[in-house]
């Protein structure tokens, strides 16, 4: 299949929304970063012709949007920020919003690999990136207590350090179980 007969789906996802961007016919949307809303979302572009979802990793606030695209069967490639922020830089797509330059990378590239998972392997994943948010969230709270006393801040600062050292591992693991598990989907 060449690029010609993909619909591109762009997807800048933050914790409360996501911004979309779908390359034919190119058109514009937001949305909020629900499940349910997500869900309807995803089931319409299985009405498209051939459609293709981009989207970077976002702290585990993309587990909502992964979920529903392996659910429909629809190929995905969860990008890495530094890849994208780098073709951005490189083709002068500063102003642009990000959903259209996930979809300018993703037209751009001959050998994407789009990726289906099995329902094991999605059960699988879906656990990793669980795992991975709920882990953002204690660093969030952690981040948010109030500091009593110096013993206090010490034990803090100790709790994020391993709080963040497990969220960079399991960022890894995340990031090696999509590389071996990417299909051409060309």
């Amino acid at each position: 299949m060449n690029n010609a007969q993909l619909t591109y789906v762009g997807i800048h996802i933050c914790k409360e929304k996501l911004d979309v961007y779908i390359s034919e016919p190119q058109k514009i949307a937001q949305l909020e970063n629900t499940s349910d809303r997500v869900e309807k979302f995803v089931a319409t572009l299985l009405e498209m012709n051939n459609p293709v979802v981009l989207f970077k990793a976002s702290k585990g606030y993309e587990l909502d949007v992964l979920n529903a695209v392996i659910q429909n069967q629809i190929p995905f490639q969860r990008l890495q920020p530094q890849q994208i922020g780098d073709f951005a830089k490189s083709q002068n797509l500063t102003d642009v919003p990000e959903a259209k330059v996930l979809v300018l990378f993703g037209m751009s590239k001959d050998d994407l690999a789009l990726q289906k998972l099995t329902p094991e392997k999605s059960t699988r994943l879906i656990e990793m990136m669980t795992y991975r948010r709920t882990l953002s969230d204690m660093i969030a709270q952690t981040e948010a207590m109030e500091q009593i006393d110096a013993a206090f801040r010490k034990m803090q600062l100790k709790t994020l350090d391993l709080l963040l050292s497990d969220v960079n591992t399991m960022e890894k693991k995340i990031t090696q179980f999509f590389e071996e598990n990417a299909k051409c989907g060309r």
